[in-house]
């Protein structure tokens, strides 16, 4: 993750002008070709999640808060290859050549002097690992401990979560604050979608947005309280 100077002012509404994109490219420890591994295995992991939900498909699927961070997850995979193809390609044949082996180290050096900059593509991609990732680790939050979770939703659950944050971690994407009103955005939405759906069938898809309970005030409390704070930081 980066932080920023709190001296330093954006020029740009998501601050894209104080992080460096160098890291979405390549990875001080493995090489490119491991970092599109990675970010296609998360690509994989919604078709995984689509077929162990096989037989529970149906009209309330795309209302569940795991099934969206399944979604974000693959999402987020598929703009991750996109990225790493778009990179790495013009480098593939000189990287596979014995002669020209280079460690991780010299491949981020490399792809440093290439001039990535914060294209389309790689700010969609870090956009959406900001809102996957966090999504991915809120799962457990919000469902474990309070409903039945079959074995292969906790091994689903886990490995998208275990994916993520290697993801995070390899890259070193620049996560700062400026950009977490993309994840509050898709909070929003998400809470947004369940006051209508409740409204329309008198049901909760999820029982921790009912706000009859007490908990679920503290919950949306934190939520503005949350907004407020990131708004000003």
């Amino acid at each position: 993750c980066s932080s920023v100077s709190y001296l330093k002012r954006a020029s740009t509404f998501l601050a894209w002008d104080l992080v460096d994109p160098q890291h979405l490219v390549a990875s001080y420890w493995v090489s490119p070709a491991c970092v599109l591994a990675l970010r296609f295995c998360m690509l994989l992991h919604l078709a995984a999640a689509i077929v162990v939900d096989d037989k529970t498909i149906d009209a309330q699927w795309p209302l569940g808060f795991c099934n969206w961070s399944s979604i974000m997850t693959g999402w987020t995979g598929v703009v991750g290859c996109l990225v790493s193809t778009k990179h790495w390609t013009s480098h593939a044949l000189q990287s596979s050549s014995p002669r020209t082996t280079l460690s991780a180290t010299n491949h981020l050096k490399r792809h440093q002097s290439d001039a990535c900059h914060w294209g389309v593509l790689e700010r969609l991609f870090l956009l959406s690992l900001i809102v996957a990732a966090p999504a991915a680790v809120l799962v457990p939050a919000l469902y474990w401990p309070y409903t039945y979770v079959s074995t292969q939703a906790y091994v689903l659950q886990s490995s998208a979560i275990a994916l993520l944050l290697l993801e995070v971690m390899l890259s070193r994407a620049p996560f700062i604050s400026y950009h977490w009103q993309v994840w509050l955005l898709f909070c929003s939405a998400y809470v947004a979608v369940m006051w209508i759906h409740a409204a329309v069938t008198d049901k909760w898809i999820c029982a921790r947005l009912d706000w009859s309970n007490a908990s679920s005030i503290l919950l949306y409390i934190s939520l503005l309280l949350l907004i407020i704070v990131m708004w000003f930081a």
